[in-house]
């Protein structure tokens, strides 16, 4: 999976129960840098390891694709 679109990333993190700040604690970046991440007007996405690690933390596992 690639890098998700502001919205995908927005109902990923509701999927599993999570806020920005929540997100923010797991990944170790400001609870800024998650918010951008999650507008609509943002030009960047999340970056692939950072998506890659949430989604590690968050599973419990690594996830399949790479």
């Amino acid at each position: 999976m690639s890098e998700p679109t502001p919205p995908e990333l927005r109902a990923y993190l509701a999927q599993h129960g999570l806020t920005p700040a929540d997100a923010a604690k797991l990944l170790q970046v400001t609870y800024r840098a998650v918010a951008y991440w999650c507008q609509d007007e943002s030009t960047r996405h999340i970056p692939h390891a950072h998506w890659f690690a949430l989604r590690a933390k968050v599973e419990g596992r690594v996830p399949d694709d790479q």
